[in-house]
């Protein structure tokens, strides 16, 4: 499933407030604990601020994690304006797939 730390469109994550990033890390936070997925990706070192509450300091797999039995895994934002070349942010994806079971079919 998707979820939206803060669920309204934004030129750049520099237009929302500290409470909204507060406020929408709590939601996820708590989600997370209810619905306890394997794996919840973040899209970009931001998100991942906001949910977590600590600076990711890389991408890949974050510990502790933010609710029990969840992993975390920070993603390069897939934004044309994140600064990294398309290849490397394709290969961060590659690695989440690989700790993903396989879809039903």
């Amino acid at each position: 499933g998707l979820m939206d730390v803060v669920p309204r469109p934004t030129p750049s994550a520099g237009d929302l407030s500290t409470s909204e990033l507060a406020a929408g890390g709590a939601a996820v936070r708590s989600e997370l604990a209810r619905l306890r997925p394997a794996w919840a990706a973040y899209t970009g070192k931001g998100v991942y601020r906001a949910v977590a509450g600590r600076a990711p300091t890389d991408y890949g797999v974050m510990r502790p994690p933010v609710a029990a039995g969840v992993g975390d895994f920070v993603l390069p934002s897939p934004s044309g304006r994140s600064g990294l070349p398309w290849a490397v942010k394709v290969a961060w994806y590659r690695q989440l797939a690989e700790l993903l079971p396989p879809a039903p079919r």
